[in-house]
């Protein structure tokens, strides 16, 4: 007998089978956006770490060629892949474009009062290694003119420089015990380097806790 699989679809990359599972989440009162302008979100559970990035921050947003469409740049959530430990991951793909660099961001319209965080964590892992990323952390918006693009009008406190990635696992631990975590809007962005050789760029990435 053949069981269906609800709000779930397995897709074949490769010889790997990956399964994309659709879920929907309802974020706490006290992280729901509002305009840019409006006071500092404070976080009365920040005693409470880790926070979950995604929770507090639920948009993505990109720059470079990754504006440029899904043939050239993809985002999928939910991604579970178990031969690789992948348990709800975000999947990366990026097929080059003109600008030879894309980001991803996370992302609220309204900035949040971190105080208290000192590290930010997350694991990643590239499909086939030496996928070249870097990270920029703790970033704030510079100002509320909408005419800006997300990433040009907004200031980080802390980047990364290049990390090569491996197909293993990679845990990146930034430290902010130094950083003025106040007024943050964009805590982490992932700025994905083109390789010079022809192919994709593809990597894993999960579990970005701020504590």
């Amino acid at each position: 007998m053949k069981y269906p699989i609800p709000l779930s679809l397995i897709v074949a990359i490769g010889s790997v089978a990956i399964t994309f599972s659709f879920l929907s989440f309802s974020l706490p009162a006290s992280s729901q956006s509002a305009p840019f302008g409006n006071s500092l979100v404070p976080h009365s559970f920040a005693s409470h770490f880790p926070l979950e990035v995604e929770t507090i921050y639920p948009q993505k947003t990109t720059g470079g060629d990754a504006t440029l469409g899904l043939s050239v740049f993809n985002v999928i959530d939910n991604v579970i892949d178990t031969p690789n430990s992948c348990e709800f991951c975000t999947l990366v793909v990026y097929n080059g474009g003109p600008h030879g660099y894309a980001d991803l961001s996370y992302k609220d319209i309204r900035a949040h009062d971190l105080t208290g965080v000192k590290k930010l964590s997350f694991y990643i892992m590239g499909i086939n290694g030496g996928e070249v990323v870097d990270f920029n952390v703790a970033g704030k918006q510079l100002s509320s003119d909408a005419g800006q693009s997300s990433l040009s009008n907004v200031k980080f406190a802390v980047n990364t420089g290049d990390v090569t990635l491996d197909k293993n696992w990679k845990k990146i631990n930034i430290d902010l015990s130094r950083t003025d975590m106040t007024g943050i809007t964009v805590p982490l962005n992932i700025h994905v380097l083109h390789p010079s050789s022809p192919g994709k760029v593809s990597f894993y990435v999960k579990y970005p806790l701020l504590s």
